[in-house]
C-alpha cells in the first residue's frame, strides 16, 4: 500500500470523527458553562450519553418501521 493511500484512510477516519463532533456541538452547544474541571467533564460525558441514546432511539425506530410497518417481516417470521 502506498503512503498516500494510508494517509487517505487516516483522513477518512478523522473526517468521520470531526462530523460527529460537529453534530454534538450543533445539538448541545459549543460551550461548557461549568466552572470546575470535574463538572465540565461530567457535563461533556452526559452530552455524549444523551447523543448515544438519541442515536439508539432513532435506529430502533427505523428498524421497527422497516421490519414491522413497511414489510411485515418481523410479524410473518413469528407465525412460521
Amino acid at each position: 500500500m502506498r503512503e498516500w493511500e494510508e494517509g487517505r484512510e487516516i483522513y477518512r477516519q478523522r473526517y468521520k470523527i470531526e462530523q460527529v463532533i460537529g453534530l454534538l456541538k450543533r445539538s448541545y452547544g459549543e460551550g461548557c458553562r461549568e466552572r470546575s474541571e470535574e463538572m465540565a467533564k461530567k457535563a461533556i460525558m452526559m452530552r455524549a450519553v444523551l447523543w448515544n441514546m438519541a442515536v439508539l432511539m432513532v435506529s430502533g425506530f427505523l428498524l421497527f418501521r422497516c421490519l414491522v410497518l413497511e414489510g411485515g417481516l418481523l410479524i410473518a417470521s413469528f407465525h412460521a
